[in-house]
């Protein structure tokens, strides 16, 4: 028998869907929690595995413009390593091709965030 483990907040995930147990959770964006722990002068290191969510969970940040507002008005160094995954959970789109069309990657650098991303894929 294999072990499985997983979870996701779309419920269309494939770890969700081999699952038969759910539970509900409160969540928070991410713009609420660095508004909440960053501070200013001070480093922020963020290490994001959502399995899937991670492309919905960072647009959420850049819309909300906090990654430009705590580096160049607070001054927070900011330290961002975000496993991609694109499981294709978050509706019927390309979550990477959207990535691609937005600039995510583009615009999160421009605010100052030592950005890196992973595959673990790969």
């Amino acid at each position: 028998k294999k072990n499985f483990w997983g979870s996701s907040i779309y419920e269309n995930h494939v770890d969700v869907r081999r699952r038969k147990n759910f539970a509900n959770v409160t969540g928070i964006t991410l713009t609420t929690l660095l508004r909440r722990v960053a501070l200013p002068n001070g480093i922020v290191f963020i290490k994001m595995d959502v399995e899937g969510a991670e492309y919905t969970v960072l647009e959420e940040a850049l819309e909300s413009n906090i990654f430009c507002e705590l580096v160049k008005d607070k001054k927070v160094q900011i330290l961002l390593f975000a496993e991609l995954h694109n499981h294709g959970t978050i509706g019927s789109y390309d979550p990477i091709q959207h990535w691609i069309d937005i600039k995510g990657e583009e615009r999160i650098k421009n605010c100052g965030v030592n950005y890196t991303s992973g595959d673990p894929g790969r």
